[in-house]
């Protein structure tokens, strides 16, 4: 997250509290530049891929995935979009 947060995303964890009850698996309440959501960390690059096209296949979520996370965002406006992208596009390749 600090790579992220150094290429403009602004993502910072809330105190909300999350359940979860998949062993390996951590869900984080995030806010990405005032826009609510959450980070899912994985303990392979698998299962984030999995947790992607997951998130993708909801159709009312904003997705983003690097290496072993899955950024869901539930609204967002056109500029913290563009600038998630361009965070995400500013990491190393996984």
């Amino acid at each position: 997250m600090d790579e992220l947060n150094a290429n403009g995303a602004r993502i910072k964890i809330t105190d909300d509290v999350l359940t979860n009850e998949e062993e390996g698996v951590d869900v984080l309440p995030v806010t990405a530049a005032g826009e609510g959501g959450s980070i899912t960390a994985t303990q392979s690059d698998e299962d984030a891929q999995a947790e992607y096209q997951q998130c993708e296949a909801a159709g009312t979520l904003i997705c983003f995935r690097a290496a072993n996370a899955t950024l869901a965002l539930e609204d967002a406006t056109p500029e913290t979009i563009a600038r998630l992208e361009s965070a995400f596009s500013g990491l190393a390749d996984p």
